[in-house]
């Protein structure tokens, strides 16, 4: 749980700079308003983007250069926005239930769960 954790919040820092591109949906401010619907969206997005996470730690051990780097960091971002959106939420409402996911423990619970099926 601890490295899902880990791992989520290294990518929400990646993605949290990104701008926000709606997907006809409205934010979520609030775990009431987190859907079982928009769990199951989360976990599948959350799922891709970890593994595109660990693709680029393992690619990021070859960079030899910042100009690499930035062109890897930028790779990697669109996958990870390309993630979120194929499972059909927006990366602000992915930040968002992240976030959320973090201070509630119900919530947190969800999500782990279905993460392990």
């Amino acid at each position: 749980m601890k490295y899902i954790l880990a791992t989520l919040a290294f990518l929400f820092a990646t993605l949290a700079s990104l701008p926000s591109y709606a997907i006809n949906e409205s934010p979520v401010t609030s775990p009431n308003q987190v859907t079982e619907q928009m769990v199951i969206k989360y976990t599948h997005a959350a799922e891709k983007v970890e593994s595109i996470s660990r693709n680029y730690e393992s690619l990021r051990k070859d960079v030899s250069n910042e100009e690499e780097a930035k062109e890897l960091m930028e790779k990697t971002r669109a996958e990870m926005i390309q993630a979120i959106e194929s499972a059909g939420l927006s990366v602000e409402n992915y930040n968002n239930i992240f976030r959320m996911a973090r201070e509630d423990e119900a919530l947190q619970k969800k999500i782990t769960s279905m993460m392990r099926q």
